[in-house]
């Protein structure tokens, strides 16, 4: 086993006993019961740069159009500006890129040409920025920073995929009465459609989600989707569909999506879960409905993106709890699994699912965990390792990190590898017994906008 079930490794080494019972080249037969291994679960650890925190979540770079190989490079982007804040490492950690993109202030997107995206304001007075760096070209000139007047964009991109090419997403604050959304395209800084969205003029948006031909944008009253007209570059705001559910719920982010039939699903302010399906409502019109009651209210406010499989909803909340909601009634399978020993709650990262009923989660005090709140026994939670600074003490997240990033997620041989970064400028690289969970019509991984690790790898768009 790469993952030892162990008491708390605290720097990602254990030691096993091994019993042999072999033949030597010789045919010399030896019983050796006190032998013992020392391995280790981090493959690696790369210093990004040092005391520097992490903006958001990790993304994957897609393969090269062909290639089979697996992993794939990884890119992470850190707070500040004016020197390198965006890094592309290897799947060894060995640097290939770094920039200085202005400040980032939430998690990358990457769209299946290898174009990362983020979006950030460098102070109160500067309008929101996007930078756009294409991993593909080389130095000097390696991204665009692209001003947007005239909206607050507080949420990262969304990567939604059309015929002709992948489009970057951003939607914000009204600021001037003039637009609250803009699309981009690869290698424009100029917004090729930019829209005042049918809802209120300050509406603060808390996320958006893409699949094939409609996006989804979060928002205090719940969701609203909206189809984009991919030939006339615009969306369709006559077929525009809002959440009209049981109760009052905003969306505390971008919805996570299953199909077949399509079924949002967001974590409401009301601390449930809400799985939605397609509906005609007031005035035969489109819109969003529970066909069920909402999930059992959580304890504390719930964090994010939800994400799911066939099986159950996963959700954390304010107080490092980590959720499981069944997919057929929405009942909770056990109470809430807090992934810390004690009563104290601490500040967890959003779940990443890998292998079955498994979700990988990051703590603030930069402990890495493995639960298993779908199971019988919800408790079964196995502390993979505490991550330490070089000088060893625990690499935590500062205060101005509010949230743990959501690590992302690749294949590694038969296993996986987990890309975490830390408190003080490192990224880790945790080996993982089970493959990371593929995205499918009936399975949204992980919340993140790495456009093929997160839902939209079961899109065509994704290499």
């Amino acid at each position: 086993s790469q993952v030892p079930g162990a008491p708390d490794p605290s720097n990602g080494n254990e030691t096993l006993s091994l019993n042999s019972d072999a033949f030597d080249l010789l045919a010399h037969h030896k019983i050796n019961p006190n032998g013992s291994a020392l391995i280790s679960i981090v493959r690696w650890r790369s210093l990004l740069l040092a005391g520097a925190a992490p903006s958001g979540s990790p993304a994957l770079l897609p393969l090269p159009l062909g290639s089979t190989l697996s992993p794939r490079q990884v890119v992470i982007s850190t707070v500040g500006s004016g020197t390198s804040n965006l890094f592309i490492l290897d799947p060894q950690g060995g640097l290939v890129q770094k920039a200085a993109v202005g400040r980032i202030s939430n998690d990358v997107a990457v769209d299946k040409a290898g174009v990362i995206y983020g979006v950030g304001i460098d102070s109160v007075s500067s309008p929101s920025k996007l930078s756009i760096f294409d991993s593909t070209i080389a130095q000097p000139v390696p991204f665009i920073p692209c001003d947007v007047p005239d909206a607050t964009i507080g949420v990262p991109p969304a990567i939604a995929g059309f015929p002709d090419s992948p489009l970057a997403v951003l939607a914000g604050t009204n600021t001037n009465g003039l637009h609250n959304v803009y699309v981009f395209k690869k290698g424009s800084c100029a917004p090729f459609d930019q829209e005042l969205l049918p809802l209120a003029t300050e509406t603060t948006f808390t996320g958006a989600s893409a699949d094939a031909n409609q996006i989804f944008f979060a928002h205090p009253s719940g969701f609203t989707s909206i189809f984009f007209d991919a030939v006339g570059k615009t969306f369709v705001q006559s077929g525009a569909a809002s959440y009209s559910g049981n109760g009052s719920s905003g969306a505390r982010g971008g919805p996570a999506l299953g199909i077949s039939p399509e079924n949002p699903f967001f974590a409401g302010t009301d601390r449930r879960v809400h799985k939605t399906q397609a509906a005609t409502c007031t005035g035969q019109q489109p819109c969003w409905k529970e066909p069920l009651s909402p999930s059992p209210a959580a304890a504390a406010p719930l964090n994010g993106t939800p994400v799911f499989d066939s099986n159950a909803i996963y959700a954390t909340d304010a107080n490092g709890v980590v959720y499981a909601f069944a997919q057929t009634d929405g009942h909770l399978f056990a109470p809430g699994v807090a992934p810390i020993n004690g009563s104290t709650a601490i500040a967890v990262s959003s779940p990443v699912l890998v292998g079955v009923n498994q979700v990988l989660v990051v703590q603030r005090d930069a402990t890495v965990r493995l639960l298993t709140p779908a199971l019988p026994s919800p408790s079964n939670a196995l502390n993979l390792l505490q991550m330490k600074s070089q000088a060893g003490a625990v690499a935590s997240y500062p205060a101005s990190v509010l949230l743990p990033p959501t690590p992302v997620v690749d294949v590694r041989g038969t296993g996986g590898v987990a890309y975490i970064p830390d408190g003080t400028g490192w990224v880790w690289a945790v080996q993982l017994d089970q493959a990371p969970v593929a995205a499918s019509p009936t399975a949204w991984p992980r919340p993140g906008r790495d456009t093929c690790n997160s839902r939209n790898a079961s899109a065509s768009y994704c290499p």
